[in-house]
């Protein structure tokens, strides 16, 4: 039987832009909450979604934005510069501003800020999950020198990948909608986690339209949807699948994400 997603110490949301993943994020920080437990919930998204979602103002510095729920953004560019006045990058071949720099400087930030969190929170929700350059630098700089031994960065990078990889205590949830180009870009970042060892804990389909009878309009855009929907079926089965609602009006605050959280957990999340 698979674990339950409150067992998990830190949660990755994943998928395709515009599919939804910092919204399951917020409430799904709002559900754990309401379970009884103290979440940190992270974004890597340089557009401050997170800001937008819980209609607060959060950034670097972070907010308190409910009980048991604390968010907090990271910027890629406030993480290079910190990066770079750390002097780690001088010890590294890396042009400023080149893709592996700004990778690397993320990944040591969220590396970083779990470290500290772990001991305060008992989970944390990524609004961000590794891509497949991120995770090969990963590889490459957790792997031990000639001499068989591993410096201070390359083991923090080392614990960083375990923790991905942690069936135990980690969970990626891929958030996806039923539509061709969404369920394609799935499947390849599904794969990309998969030969990397992160494991996968479910699907979450979003914005799937109401069941009942709604006019010939919808009646034919749920025909396109099922087809789908039987798509995702297919090609995710590995994992439990939880299909989320389509929502009357757009989520942004505290009462709506309450709302979607109460339909996560009606789901069976």
């Amino acid at each position: 039987m698979m674990s339950s997603i409150t067992d998990k110490r830190l949660i990755l949301v994943g998928g395709h832009h515009g599919v939804g993943k910092t919204t399951l994020a917020a409430a799904l920080a709002l559900l754990l909450s309401r379970r009884g437990q103290r979440v940190l919930v992270i974004s890597a998204d340089s557009a401050n979604s997170l800001s937008d979602a819980f209609d607060w103002q959060i950034g670097e510095v972070g907010a308190a934005v409910c009980a048991g729920v604390h968010a907090l953004e990271i910027a890629p560019s406030a993480a290079v510069k910190t990066y770079i006045e750390g002097g780690i990058a001088q010890q590294k071949p890396l042009s400023e501003w080149s893709p592996e720099l700004i990778e690397i400087a993320v990944l040591e930030r969220i590396g970083r800020l779990i470290d500290d969190a772990e001991e305060y929170y008992d989970t944390i929700i990524l609004d961000w999950a590794p891509s497949d350059y991120a995770l090969r630098l990963l590889n490459r700089l957790s792997n031990q020198d000639e001499s068989g031994s591993l410096d201070e960065q390359g083991s923090f990078y080392q614990r960083s990948l375990k923790r991905f990889q942690d069936v135990e205590n980690t969970a990626l949830l891929l958030a996806i909608t039923p539509d061709k180009r969404a369920t394609c870009a799935s499947e390849r970042i599904s794969k990309t986690y998969k030969e990397n060892g992160i494991p996968l804990f479910g699907v979450v389909v979003n914005r799937v339209l109401p069941a009942e009878d709604v006019g010939d309009f919808l009646a034919q855009r749920r025909l396109i949807e099922q087809s789908y929907l039987n798509m995702i079926e297919q090609r995710f089965t590995h994992c439990t699948h939880y299909h989320l609602p389509l929502m009357e009006t757009d989520i942004h605050g505290i009462g709506p994400l309450q709302k979607t959280a109460v339909l996560l957990e009606t789901i069976g999340l």
